[in-house]
């Protein structure tokens, strides 16, 4: 399985060379008439570094009518990163694709240095905002992005990979994640904190980031002044401390666990994930607030709730 590391070198090489059909005729033996070689660099970049990716390879652009194929590899618009294939319309239509490349370096909010093939039969850099027709893209299957231990059979394997891509989540050294482990609460608030994506500098302990959730009043710790980061995560806490990112929003109260009462610990909070869908509870119906938090579960929990807190 190929790097990201790998993929942007080959692409990086590619630049200035003469790009267009000729050039992919005679380097590398596709042929085709009238087919867009733009995608067939991304192709060929994806083939020559051994990078798995959906919908590729393909000599044509992709866009939203794909997402069957694409799935959750979608990136949209503003969450592109360096080695993501991105796509453009450029008839102000978001289910067309008309061009595709590769994010080389995400400069700004949703603005991209890119490398792209065809483009005025060469392949050259340039320079795209979001509203210059990017529609979203695609994110390859990197080896640095995949935990060992980790498959599609692993429940929340979607989640799992979403945090790992995200850089929410970095494993373990021997590049495992271990879904079935408890969260600690030390780990709990890292995962939060990148999700927050108020990290600035790489130098400052990791000890900033439980700091950082008792600044921000998402963690009001024990009763004795403790935060206690190596206990395990129970779900009605990390309930409260998503609810409390999001602001502790209004919510119409019409979801409801079958274990979850007024007197239940921060039960208002669970009903928010149960009224959002970032917890659908147990196939009994309850949430077992008490119970300790999963590493696969907390890993659908901060996916789903992602949208309300960042």
């Amino acid at each position: 399985m190929g790097t990201k590391a790998k993929l942007l070198a080959w692409a990086d090489a590619q630049v200035g060379h003469v790009g267009g059909e000729k050039y992919w005729r005679e380097a590398f033996g596709w042929s085709g008439n009238g087919w867009p070689w733009c995608a067939v660099f991304c192709s060929d970049a994806l083939k020559q570094t051994d990078t798995e990716c959906k919908w590729f390879p393909s000599t044509v652009a992709f866009d939203r009518s794909n997402m069957d194929i694409i799935g959750d590899r979608w990136v949209e618009p503003y969450d592109l990163q360096a080695g993501d294939m991105v796509a453009f319309s450029w008839k102000n239509n978001p289910w067309s694709g008309d061009h595709v490349g590769i994010i080389r370096e995400k400069l700004g909010n949703g603005y991209y240095k890119t490398v792209e093939g065809n483009v005025s039969d060469s392949c050259g850099i340039r320079y795209r905002r979001v509203s210059d027709g990017i529609i979203g893209g695609i994110r390859p299957f990197y080896s640095e992005n995949v935990f060992t231990d980790v498959d599609d059979s692993t429940p929340h394997h979607v989640d799992i990979k979403w945090l790992k891509d995200n850089g929410i989540a970095k494993g373990y050294a021997d590049g495992s994640y271990r879904p079935s482990a408890p969260l600690t609460r030390a780990d709990c608030s890292t995962f939060l904190h990148r999700l927050a994506g108020t990290r600035i500098f790489t130098d400052v302990p990791d000890s900033s980031d439980i700091s950082w959730m008792a600044v921000k009043g998402i963690s009001q710790g024990f009763p004795d002044g403790t935060f206690r980061p190596n206990d395990a995560v129970k779900r009605a806490d990390m309930a409260a401390f998503l609810y409390r990112m999001a602001g502790c929003p209004e919510f119409d109260d019409s979801s409801s666990f079958a274990d979850v009462d007024d007197a239940t610990p921060h039960a208002e909070a669970i009903r928010w994930l149960g009224s959002t869908g970032i917890s659908k509870g147990y196939a009994d119906g309850t949430f077992k607030p008490m119970a300790v938090l999963t590493r696969g579960d907390a890993a659908a929990f901060i996916r789903r709730a992602a949208a309300y807190v960042r």
